[in-house]
């Protein structure tokens, strides 16, 4: 499921006290609406895997459109394409859109064990350590995209608590999407890069990184 409940916040993230959350009169839609409009900017941005997160249960497939409860705060957590996504296929000599995690460690031990100097203990420098490392960090980019895509980690995450309805924290994160995907659309993707690293960094400070998997089945 897309959904999770109760809201995941991230830890150490500031939260809004209730006597500033502020009303937003022109923003209309519904919950239902606001989160249908959240879902297809998810879609736009390309993500490849995210979970939508607030204290409002699903109903279904779709959250319930009841009155907002005391917390409203709305958290999406997901995981991104990178430019250099599918590097590791041709590194790796990998075909397969969709390996298996035993398919990537096999590739990696054909290709890079001939090179690490432990294999060749008579004579450690018929290795090379560095055609080696390059295989290392091409399986390590191929693990990471399996996990992106299957929200077995989510690198990035929008939470916004600052209105008094989940549904307009939920057109809130919406717009935030849309804004992000506008410096991409006008030629400044550098900078989008740099704010997305922005919220990894957010999430693994001090923490290491945070596994979400867990809340995506509830």
């Amino acid at each position: 499921m897309k959904e999770a409940y109760p809201l995941a916040w991230p830890d150490g993230w500031p939260r809004t006290l209730l006597r500033d959350l502020k009303d937003r009169k022109a923003w209309k839609d519904t919950l239902l609406q606001s989160v249908g409009k959240l879902r297809k900017e998810l879609t736009r941005s390309k993500v490849l895997s995210y979970v939508i997160s607030c204290n409002i249960p699903p109903s279904g497939e779709k959250f319930a459109d009841v009155p907002s409860p005391a917390d409203t705060g709305v958290a999406v957590w997901f995981s991104r394409e990178r430019p250099d996504d599918y590097s590791w296929q041709e590194t790796l000599h990998i075909s397969s859109p969709s390996p298996s995690e035993r398919d990537i460690g096999d590739a990696f031990k054909r290709l890079a064990a001939q090179y690490h100097p432990q294999y060749h203990p008579d004579n450690p420098r018929t290795g090379d350590i560095n055609i080696y490392m390059r295989y290392d960090e091409a399986r390590k980019r191929a693990l990471d995209f399996i996990a992106r895509k299957t929200g077995a980690n989510y690198q990035c995450v929008i939470a916004i608590d600052t209105f008094n309805e989940v549904r307009l924290n939920m057109r809130a994160v919406q717009m935030a999407l849309v804004y992000l995907r506008g410096l991409e659309n006008c030629g400044a993707p550098m900078i989008l890069e740099r704010a997305m690293e922005g919220f990894v960094a957010a999430l693994t400070e001090g923490k290491g990184e945070r596994d979400y998997a867990s809340a995506s089945a509830h």
